[in-house]
């Protein structure tokens, strides 16, 4: 099938990438004309996209268009696009597109495919359109802001797909270490699941709002006794952290035989090391998860709409300044759940 032609092309701003925005670099607003789709694809017009740490995978690319948490509405679609229509609220995330055609696709884990491509094999969603693979993009439901579906659409379906494939279920003692983006939406969807929810950081200063997140104990990382008391206490354990830590301690945490830890943040030195020994005779589980598939994204988004569950977030303007500021407070820890920019 050939491509479909806009009537009028459209003009799309995106924030560009020049040198590393984290350093001595920063963005630029650059124009790009969209004139056809591609079969199966979608333009869409942003309306709320935010910032992930994932997002900073670009900054070393110049000219790069990061951003893969995004809401919009449907301005085009091409002539094979059924499910979807002009004016639909749509969210988009992480994966762009997949082969449709390997085991993982064929099972509905498109999410696994080997053929995947995402958000940084093209423009993304720091921008004001963006075109997308109609088979990624998630119909909104109506009780869900812009504002917030925009979060939910990496930091939502990470965690819920790491509970939904380890069979988390009502009742389980969870434990959520880190309560920043992924972790404080972990609370809260763990708490809607009805799970006995522990929240994990370090320090004390965020014992008031992960309880308010919903979590019913709170442990101090860095306090022995807190950690000594919790040994071999969960049934699952989600690593949201972003940052290298102490795997050993925290397996002591975790229940033998059947218990889960589950990697879902990613340190700057991209390994964790642990001591063997005590996974095997505990028979300790280690996992990881990416993102979700279309079926499990939109059902984590139904699952938010119907226990309103919403991310905490801060809001900033969509010019390349104040992506500017709002990166650099990301990077230096001072935003601590999601920066987002309305359009």
């Amino acid at each position: 099938m050939s491509a479909t032609k806009l009537e009028t092309p459209v003009t799309a701003v995106g924030i560009a990438v020049k040198g590393n925005p984290t350093k001595d670099g920063k963005f630029e607003e650059t124009e790009y004309t969209i004139e056809e789709l591609n079969p199966g694809q979608v333009l869409v017009k942003i309306t709320a996209t935010s910032i992930c740490h994932t997002d900073f995978q670009c900054f070393n690319t110049d000219g790069a268009v990061p951003g893969h948490e995004m809401c919009g509405k449907i301005e085009a679609m091409a002539d094979d696009v059924k499910d979807l229509k002009i004016g639909q609220r749509v969210a988009i995330g992480w994966q762009r597109s997949s082969c449709r055609d390997c085991e993982f696709c064929n099972k509905g884990e498109e999410n696994m495919c080997q053929k995947k491509t995402n958000f940084q094999d093209g423009k993304a969603g720091w921008a004001t359109y963006v075109v997308w693979d109609a088979h990624f993009v998630a119909p909104v439901p109506d009780s869900i802001e812009d504002s917030a579906v925009a979060p939910l659409m990496c930091a939502g379906t990470t965690v819920y797909n790491a509970f939904k494939q380890n069979g988390v279920k009502k009742g389980d003692k969870v434990a959520i270490v880190s309560i920043g983006g992924l972790g404080h939406l972990g609370l809260m969807i763990a708490h809607k699941m009805g799970c006995e929810v522990t929240a994990i950081s370090r320090g004390m200063d965020k014992k008031e709002e992960a309880e308010g997140f919903g979590a019913n104990k709170y442990i101090d990382s860095k306090n022995k006794d807190h950690v000594k008391a919790a040994e071999k206490e969960f049934d699952f354990m989600l690593i949201t952290t972003p940052a290298d830590l102490d795997c050993d301690m925290y397996a002591s945490m975790i229940q033998p035989q059947h218990g889960v830890m589950c990697f879902v943040g990613v340190p700057p030195s991209f390994k964790f090391t642990f001591g063997i020994y005590p996974i095997i005779v505990d028979n300790i589980k280690i996992t990881g998860s990416l993102i979700a598939s279309p079926e499990t994204t939109n059902e984590m988004l139904k699952f938010c709409a119907d226990n309103d569950v919403q991310p905490t977030i801060e809001r900033f303007e969509f010019n390349a300044d104040a992506f500017l500021k709002a990166v650099k407070r990301v990077n230096d820890n001072e935003i601590r759940f999601r920066a987002v920019m309305l359009l």
